[in-house]
Protein backbone atom coordinates (compact mmCIF):
# COMPACT_ATOMS: atom_id res chain seq x y z
CA UNK A 1 0.00 0.00 0.00
CA UNK A 2 1.26 3.45 -0.89
CA UNK A 3 0.40 6.73 0.83
CA UNK A 4 1.38 10.21 -0.18
CA UNK A 5 1.55 13.67 1.32
CA UNK A 6 1.78 16.84 -0.73
CA UNK A 7 2.31 20.53 -0.20
CA UNK A 8 0.93 23.06 -2.66
CA UNK A 9 2.42 26.52 -3.11
CA UNK A 10 0.53 29.04 -5.27
CA UNK A 11 1.74 32.44 -6.44
CA UNK A 12 1.21 34.88 -9.31
CA UNK A 13 3.60 37.22 -11.09
CA UNK A 14 2.77 40.18 -13.31
CA UNK A 15 5.08 41.03 -16.21
CA UNK A 16 4.41 44.35 -17.95
CA UNK A 17 5.97 44.65 -21.40
CA UNK A 18 6.49 48.24 -22.53
CA UNK A 19 7.64 49.60 -25.89
CA UNK A 20 5.81 46.93 -27.89
CA UNK A 21 6.12 48.86 -31.16
CA UNK A 22 9.91 48.57 -30.86
CA UNK A 23 10.03 45.04 -29.49
CA UNK A 24 7.97 43.59 -32.33
CA UNK A 25 10.77 44.57 -34.73
CA UNK A 26 13.49 42.53 -33.01
CA UNK A 27 14.75 39.29 -34.51
CA UNK A 28 12.94 35.99 -34.21
CA UNK A 29 14.29 34.10 -31.20
CA UNK A 30 15.18 37.20 -29.17
CA UNK A 31 13.33 37.59 -25.90
CA UNK A 32 12.69 39.82 -22.92
CA UNK A 33 12.69 38.44 -19.38
CA UNK A 34 10.79 39.36 -16.25
CA UNK A 35 12.38 39.75 -12.86
CA UNK A 36 12.80 36.52 -10.92
CA UNK A 37 10.14 35.39 -8.45
CA UNK A 38 9.93 32.53 -5.97
CA UNK A 39 7.22 29.90 -5.56
CA UNK A 40 7.53 27.03 -3.10
CA UNK A 41 11.22 27.68 -2.55
CA UNK A 42 12.03 27.59 -6.28
CA UNK A 43 12.91 30.59 -8.43
CA UNK A 44 11.30 31.24 -11.82
CA UNK A 45 11.08 33.99 -14.40
CA UNK A 46 8.97 34.63 -17.51
CA UNK A 47 10.52 34.78 -20.96
CA UNK A 48 8.58 36.44 -23.81
CA UNK A 49 9.53 36.30 -27.49
CA UNK A 50 7.80 39.28 -29.21
CA UNK A 51 8.39 37.77 -32.68
CA UNK A 52 8.15 34.13 -31.76
CA UNK A 53 10.64 31.59 -30.53
CA UNK A 54 11.30 30.16 -34.01
CA UNK A 55 10.76 31.34 -37.58
CA UNK A 56 7.71 29.12 -38.05
CA UNK A 57 5.99 31.00 -35.20
CA UNK A 58 7.10 34.55 -35.99
CA UNK A 59 3.49 35.77 -36.33
CA UNK A 60 2.92 34.83 -32.70
CA UNK A 61 4.09 36.03 -29.32
CA UNK A 62 5.69 33.10 -27.46
CA UNK A 63 5.52 32.87 -23.67
CA UNK A 64 7.62 30.53 -21.53
CA UNK A 65 8.25 29.79 -17.87
CA UNK A 66 11.92 29.31 -16.90
CA UNK A 67 13.19 27.47 -13.82
CA UNK A 68 15.94 29.74 -12.46
CA UNK A 69 17.21 27.43 -9.71
CA UNK A 70 18.49 23.88 -9.44
CA UNK A 71 15.85 21.19 -8.98
CA UNK A 72 17.21 18.64 -6.53
CA UNK A 73 14.48 16.29 -7.72
CA UNK A 74 11.67 16.28 -10.26
CA UNK A 75 9.54 19.40 -9.78
CA UNK A 76 5.92 19.16 -11.00
CA UNK A 77 4.53 22.60 -11.87
CA UNK A 78 1.09 23.72 -13.01
CA UNK A 79 0.99 27.15 -14.63
CA UNK A 80 -1.39 29.52 -16.35
CA UNK A 81 -0.55 32.48 -18.58
CA UNK A 82 -3.09 35.17 -19.38
CA UNK A 83 -3.44 38.75 -20.56
CA UNK A 84 -4.53 41.48 -18.16
CA UNK A 85 -6.86 44.28 -19.24
CA UNK A 86 -4.83 47.42 -18.49
CA UNK A 87 -7.97 49.55 -18.50
CA UNK A 88 -9.57 47.50 -15.71
CA UNK A 89 -9.17 48.35 -12.07
CA UNK A 90 -7.78 44.97 -11.02
CA UNK A 91 -5.05 42.63 -12.23
CA UNK A 92 -7.24 39.62 -12.96
CA UNK A 93 -6.76 37.70 -16.19
CA UNK A 94 -9.36 39.02 -18.60
CA UNK A 95 -8.24 37.85 -22.01
CA UNK A 96 -6.18 35.26 -23.82
CA UNK A 97 -5.43 32.43 -21.41
CA UNK A 98 -3.45 29.19 -21.66
CA UNK A 99 -2.64 26.68 -18.97
CA UNK A 100 -0.46 23.62 -18.76
CA UNK A 101 1.74 21.49 -16.56
CA UNK A 102 5.31 20.29 -16.76
CA UNK A 103 7.84 18.50 -14.59
CA UNK A 104 11.03 20.56 -14.43
CA UNK A 105 14.25 18.67 -13.81
CA UNK A 106 17.18 21.02 -14.51
CA UNK A 107 18.40 24.59 -14.15
CA UNK A 108 17.09 27.05 -16.81
CA UNK A 109 14.68 24.50 -18.28
CA UNK A 110 11.85 26.26 -20.14
CA UNK A 111 8.28 25.29 -20.89
CA UNK A 112 5.36 27.23 -22.26
CA UNK A 113 3.49 28.23 -25.38
CA UNK A 114 5.09 29.06 -28.73
CA UNK A 115 1.73 30.33 -30.10
CA UNK A 116 0.38 32.19 -27.09
CA UNK A 117 -1.32 34.93 -29.11
CA UNK A 118 -0.86 36.26 -32.63
CA UNK A 119 0.56 39.74 -32.90
CA UNK A 120 -2.38 40.76 -35.09
CA UNK A 121 -4.85 39.63 -32.43
CA UNK A 122 -2.98 41.47 -29.68
CA UNK A 123 -2.71 44.68 -31.69
CA UNK A 124 -6.45 44.67 -32.38
CA UNK A 125 -7.39 44.02 -28.75
CA UNK A 126 -7.92 46.21 -25.70
CA UNK A 127 -5.03 44.44 -23.97
CA UNK A 128 -2.49 46.56 -25.83
CA UNK A 129 -2.65 50.05 -24.37
CA UNK A 130 -0.12 52.89 -24.48
CA UNK A 131 2.25 50.61 -26.39
CA UNK A 132 2.22 48.14 -23.47
CA UNK A 133 0.61 44.87 -22.50
CA UNK A 134 0.64 42.80 -19.35
CA UNK A 135 1.02 39.04 -18.85
CA UNK A 136 0.04 37.34 -15.61
CA UNK A 137 1.46 33.95 -14.69
CA UNK A 138 -0.04 31.87 -11.89
CA UNK A 139 2.04 28.92 -10.71
CA UNK A 140 1.22 25.95 -8.53
CA UNK A 141 4.18 23.96 -7.28
CA UNK A 142 3.41 20.61 -5.70
CA UNK A 143 5.89 18.53 -3.75
CA UNK A 144 4.68 15.02 -3.23
CA UNK A 145 6.33 12.35 -1.10
CA UNK A 146 5.39 8.70 -1.49
CA UNK A 147 5.85 6.20 1.28
CA UNK A 148 5.85 2.51 0.55
CA UNK A 149 4.69 0.21 3.33
CA UNK A 150 7.58 -1.90 4.64
CA UNK A 151 9.90 -0.35 2.10
CA UNK A 152 12.46 2.37 2.66
CA UNK A 153 12.40 5.53 0.56
CA UNK A 154 15.31 5.83 -1.86
CA UNK A 155 17.58 8.61 -0.56
CA UNK A 156 18.70 11.40 -2.91
CA UNK A 157 21.93 10.99 -4.81
CA UNK A 158 25.08 11.85 -2.87
CA UNK A 159 27.51 11.17 -5.69
CA UNK A 160 28.69 14.78 -5.65
CA UNK A 161 29.59 14.45 -1.96
CA UNK A 162 31.74 11.38 -2.60
CA UNK A 163 33.48 13.06 -5.52
CA UNK A 164 34.09 16.15 -3.40
CA UNK A 165 35.80 13.97 -0.79
CA UNK A 166 37.83 12.28 -3.52
CA UNK A 167 39.04 15.66 -4.79
CA UNK A 168 39.82 16.99 -1.32
CA UNK A 169 41.58 13.83 -0.09
CA UNK A 170 43.77 13.44 -3.22
CA UNK A 171 43.40 9.67 -2.83
CA UNK A 172 44.52 7.83 -5.99
CA UNK A 173 45.29 11.18 -7.65
CA UNK A 174 47.63 10.97 -10.63
CA UNK A 175 48.12 14.53 -11.88
CA UNK A 176 49.21 17.82 -10.31
CA UNK A 177 48.40 21.27 -11.65
CA UNK A 178 50.50 24.29 -10.74
CA UNK A 179 48.49 27.51 -10.89
CA UNK A 180 50.13 30.76 -9.80
CA UNK A 181 52.00 29.50 -6.73
CA UNK A 182 49.44 26.88 -5.70
CA UNK A 183 49.26 23.16 -6.47
CA UNK A 184 46.08 21.21 -7.17
CA UNK A 185 46.04 17.41 -7.25
CA UNK A 186 43.40 15.68 -9.38
CA UNK A 187 42.45 12.53 -11.28
CA UNK A 188 43.05 12.27 -15.01
CA UNK A 189 40.06 10.04 -15.69
CA UNK A 190 37.60 12.50 -14.12
CA UNK A 191 38.94 15.51 -16.00
CA UNK A 192 39.18 13.64 -19.31
CA UNK A 193 35.58 12.47 -18.97
CA UNK A 194 34.33 15.99 -18.28
CA UNK A 195 36.35 18.12 -20.71
CA UNK A 196 37.60 17.34 -24.20
CA UNK A 197 40.31 19.96 -23.77
CA UNK A 198 41.60 18.37 -20.57
CA UNK A 199 41.42 14.97 -22.28
CA UNK A 200 43.64 16.14 -25.11
CA UNK A 201 46.00 17.90 -22.71
CA UNK A 202 46.37 14.88 -20.41
CA UNK A 203 46.74 12.39 -23.25
CA UNK A 204 49.89 14.25 -24.19
CA UNK A 205 51.26 13.45 -20.75
CA UNK A 206 52.31 9.84 -21.10
CA UNK A 207 53.56 9.58 -17.52
CA UNK A 208 50.95 8.13 -15.13
CA UNK A 209 53.06 8.93 -12.07
CA UNK A 210 51.28 11.07 -9.48
CA UNK A 211 54.23 13.44 -9.68
CA UNK A 212 53.30 14.30 -13.27
CA UNK A 213 52.75 18.05 -13.31
CA UNK A 214 50.98 20.47 -15.64
CA UNK A 215 51.49 24.20 -15.34
CA UNK A 216 48.39 26.31 -15.98
CA UNK A 217 49.09 29.91 -16.95
CA UNK A 218 45.78 31.18 -18.30
CA UNK A 219 43.66 30.84 -15.11
CA UNK A 220 43.99 32.33 -11.62
CA UNK A 221 44.18 29.93 -8.67
CA UNK A 222 40.73 30.72 -7.10
CA UNK A 223 39.10 30.33 -10.50
CA UNK A 224 40.87 27.03 -11.21
CA UNK A 225 39.84 25.73 -7.78
CA UNK A 226 36.17 26.48 -8.54
CA UNK A 227 36.57 24.96 -12.00
CA UNK A 228 37.94 21.70 -10.57
CA UNK A 229 35.14 21.50 -8.02
CA UNK A 230 32.57 21.92 -10.79
CA UNK A 231 34.18 19.21 -12.92
CA UNK A 232 33.89 16.76 -10.02
CA UNK A 233 30.44 17.70 -8.73
CA UNK A 234 28.58 19.52 -11.55
CA UNK A 235 27.99 22.43 -9.21
CA UNK A 236 29.92 25.43 -7.94
CA UNK A 237 31.31 25.27 -4.40
CA UNK A 238 29.77 27.15 -1.51
CA UNK A 239 31.74 30.08 -0.16
CA UNK A 240 33.60 30.80 -3.38
CA UNK A 241 36.63 33.05 -2.90
CA UNK A 242 35.64 36.07 -4.97
CA UNK A 243 38.59 38.23 -4.00
CA UNK A 244 39.23 38.63 -7.72
CA UNK A 245 37.11 41.60 -8.83
CA UNK A 246 36.16 39.90 -12.10
CA UNK A 247 35.73 36.36 -10.77
CA UNK A 248 32.57 35.50 -12.74
CA UNK A 249 34.09 36.85 -15.94
CA UNK A 250 37.27 34.83 -15.42
CA UNK A 251 35.27 31.69 -14.63
CA UNK A 252 33.33 32.12 -17.88
CA UNK A 253 36.59 32.51 -19.78
CA UNK A 254 37.97 29.36 -18.13
CA UNK A 255 34.78 27.41 -18.93
CA UNK A 256 35.11 28.49 -22.56
CA UNK A 257 38.82 27.68 -22.69
CA UNK A 258 38.28 24.14 -21.37
CA UNK A 259 35.00 23.52 -23.26
CA UNK A 260 32.76 23.09 -20.22
CA UNK A 261 29.52 24.17 -21.84
CA UNK A 262 27.07 23.92 -18.92
CA UNK A 263 29.35 25.93 -16.64
CA UNK A 264 29.77 28.46 -19.43
CA UNK A 265 25.98 28.75 -19.67
CA UNK A 266 25.65 29.23 -15.89
CA UNK A 267 28.32 31.96 -15.84
CA UNK A 268 26.74 33.66 -18.84
CA UNK A 269 23.37 33.78 -17.09
CA UNK A 270 24.94 35.19 -13.91
CA UNK A 271 26.70 37.94 -15.83
CA UNK A 272 23.50 38.82 -17.71
CA UNK A 273 21.81 39.46 -14.36
CA UNK A 274 24.56 41.59 -12.79
CA UNK A 275 25.48 44.08 -15.51
CA UNK A 276 26.44 47.58 -14.41
CA UNK A 277 27.84 50.69 -16.07
CA UNK A 278 31.27 49.77 -14.67
CA UNK A 279 31.27 46.19 -15.99
CA UNK A 280 29.23 46.19 -19.20
CA UNK A 281 32.17 47.13 -21.46
CA UNK A 282 34.52 44.39 -20.24
CA UNK A 283 31.63 41.90 -20.15
CA UNK A 284 30.76 42.75 -23.77
CA UNK A 285 34.39 42.24 -24.78
CA UNK A 286 34.36 38.83 -23.05
CA UNK A 287 31.06 37.88 -24.72
CA UNK A 288 32.57 38.66 -28.12
CA UNK A 289 35.67 36.59 -27.35
CA UNK A 290 33.74 33.58 -26.03
CA UNK A 291 30.96 33.83 -28.64
CA UNK A 292 28.25 34.19 -25.98
CA UNK A 293 25.33 35.50 -28.04
CA UNK A 294 22.88 35.90 -25.14
CA UNK A 295 25.42 37.81 -23.05
CA UNK A 296 26.37 39.93 -26.06
CA UNK A 297 22.74 40.92 -26.62
CA UNK A 298 22.20 41.61 -22.90
CA UNK A 299 25.19 43.98 -22.87
CA UNK A 300 23.93 45.86 -25.92
CA UNK A 301 20.43 46.20 -24.49
CA UNK A 302 21.80 47.41 -21.15
CA UNK A 303 24.13 49.93 -22.80
CA UNK A 304 21.35 51.19 -25.09
CA UNK A 305 19.21 52.38 -22.19
CA UNK A 306 19.38 56.20 -22.26
CA UNK A 307 20.63 56.66 -18.70
CA UNK A 308 23.34 54.02 -19.16
CA UNK A 309 24.39 55.26 -22.58
CA UNK A 310 24.87 58.80 -21.23
CA UNK A 311 27.14 57.50 -18.44
CA UNK A 312 29.15 55.38 -20.87
CA UNK A 313 29.59 58.28 -23.30
CA UNK A 314 30.78 60.50 -20.44
CA UNK A 315 33.30 57.86 -19.37
CA UNK A 316 34.58 57.50 -22.92
CA UNK A 317 34.90 61.26 -23.33
CA UNK A 318 36.90 61.67 -20.12
CA UNK A 319 39.18 58.76 -20.96
CA UNK A 320 39.76 60.09 -24.48
CA UNK A 321 40.64 63.53 -23.13
CA UNK A 322 42.76 62.10 -20.34
CA UNK A 323 41.03 64.46 -17.93
CA UNK A 324 40.21 61.86 -15.31
CA UNK A 325 41.70 58.62 -14.01
CA UNK A 326 39.59 55.50 -14.54
CA UNK A 327 39.91 51.79 -14.04
CA UNK A 328 40.73 51.19 -17.69
CA UNK A 329 40.72 47.39 -17.22
CA UNK A 330 36.98 47.46 -16.67
CA UNK A 331 36.46 49.78 -19.64
CA UNK A 332 38.80 48.09 -22.12
CA UNK A 333 35.90 47.08 -24.36
CA UNK A 334 34.13 50.45 -24.26
CA UNK A 335 35.13 51.66 -27.76
CA UNK A 336 33.99 48.36 -29.30
CA UNK A 337 30.72 48.46 -27.38
CA UNK A 338 29.91 52.02 -28.43
CA UNK A 339 30.88 51.26 -32.01
CA UNK A 340 28.56 48.24 -32.07
CA UNK A 341 25.72 50.35 -30.68
CA UNK A 342 26.30 52.93 -33.39
CA UNK A 343 25.79 50.32 -36.11
CA UNK A 344 22.97 48.24 -34.66
CA UNK A 345 19.55 49.00 -33.27
CA UNK A 346 18.92 47.27 -29.98
CA UNK A 347 15.62 47.84 -28.13
CA UNK A 348 15.96 48.83 -24.50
Amino acid sequence: MRTSTSELAIASHIFKITGYSLLKEIDVGQYVSSSAFTVGGHEFYIRIYPRGEVTEREQFISVFLVLNSDADEELPVQFEFGLVDLSAGDLAIAGQKMSGSHTFVYFLETWGFACFISRAHLEASQYLKDDSFMVKCTIRVAKETWEEARQSIVPPSDLHLHLTKLLESSEMADITFEVDEESFIAHRIVLAARSSVFKQLLCQKGDNDASSCVRIQDVKAPVFKALLHYLYTDRLPNGIDKSLPSFDQQLLLAADTYAIERLKFICEEKLCNKLSVDTVASTFQLAEKCKCDRLNTACLKFAAKPENLISLMQMYSKISQGSEQHNTAGLSGLPELLNKLAHAFVPS
